[in-house]
């Protein structure tokens, strides 16, 4: 401070001046630094969203399919619900349907329905533990690509009273709204398959009879959505939990292009991975 005052009042306005132009110049530039990080974070959200708006209908084609098939299902077989037949042929030609729908669509893994007590042919107690059919005698077949070298099998659905696993049924039902479950983790053909299963319910009247299903595999999706980069290293994912950018391609693709029908996302309890998700049981 002693140096300051002893030199002249020319020189301490100039040194002030300077200080000040420092200052604004270290102002400046810090401020700029951050309008750039901004921009730059701006820049590359819109750079990723229309990196999936791009791959995004590609992506997320199997699903729409997966859709319609699970759509015309359900009027099919609401149709056969309604129509004058006896309950067991009623039910065999209910399962040939869905066997029928499953082969005619290699790229499913499954087809399905689930009826409420009695709301399809009003005679569950008559097939309570019978062949294809559990304990309730309920019509909720299940035909799945699970047999030996992917051959169809036929199972029943389970736990599709039971609230996380039973989600796919139970999802569609209290929402009376077409369904696609948060991808989980199912154990098919002795492997564990991130999976996702698209419901679709079965109403008359205004009462609500059941649901028909399609299971989906993800495995080409996301492999498509990893083939994506962002920047040459970032890298779009599937996540069990949501997350802001949470299967980039796939998400904003079908926020950009919705489906037909008002969807709802499942939001599944996930069991550790050490314990997959079984769809069916034996009969």
């Amino acid at each position: 401070m002693q140096v300051f005052r002893s030199l002249s009042l020319r020189f301490q306005m100039l040194l002030m001046l300077v200080g000040v132009v420092v200052a604004g110049l270290g102002l400046t530039l810090a401020v700029l630094m951050q309008q750039t990080a901004q921009l730059e974070e701006t820049a590359a959200l819109q750079y990723a969203q229309t990196l999936a708006e791009r791959n995004g209908d590609a992506a997320a084609q199997g699903l729409r399919q997966a859709f319609t098939t699970a759509q015309t299902l359900a009027s099919a077989l609401q149709s056969l619900q309604q129509a004058g037949i006896e309950g067991a042929e009623k039910r065999s030609l209910g399962m040939a349907m869905l066997g029928a729908v499953l082969a005619q669509n290699p790229q499913l893994n499954g087809v399905w329905t689930g009826w409420e007590p009695d709301a399809f042919d009003h005679a569950d107690a008559a097939f309570a533990n019978t062949a294809h059919h559990d304990g309730t005698g309920r019509f909720v077949p299940y035909f799945s690509r699970n047999g030996a070298n992917g051959s169809i099998t036929q199972d029943v659905l389970a736990d599709y009273e039971q609230a996380g696993t039973g989600d796919y049924y139970l999802q569609a039902r209290s929402r009376r709204a077409s369904t696609l479950v948060e991808p989980y983790v199912y154990e098919f053909q002795g492997r564990q398959l991130m999976m996702t299963s698209l419901a679709v319910p079965i109403v008359q009247d205004g009462q609500f009879l059941g649901v028909a299903g399609t299971d989906l595999s993800l495995t080409d999706l996301q492999q498509q959505v990893q083939a994506i980069r962002l920047y040459d290293s970032g890298l779009p994912a599937f996540s069990r939990r949501p997350a802001p950018m949470w299967a980039t391609a796939m998400l904003i693709g079908l926020a950009k292009r919705p489906m037909p029908l008002p969807w709802v996302w499942a939001r599944q309890s996930l069991p550790p991975s050490s314990r997959p998700l079984r769809r069916a049981s034996p009969t």
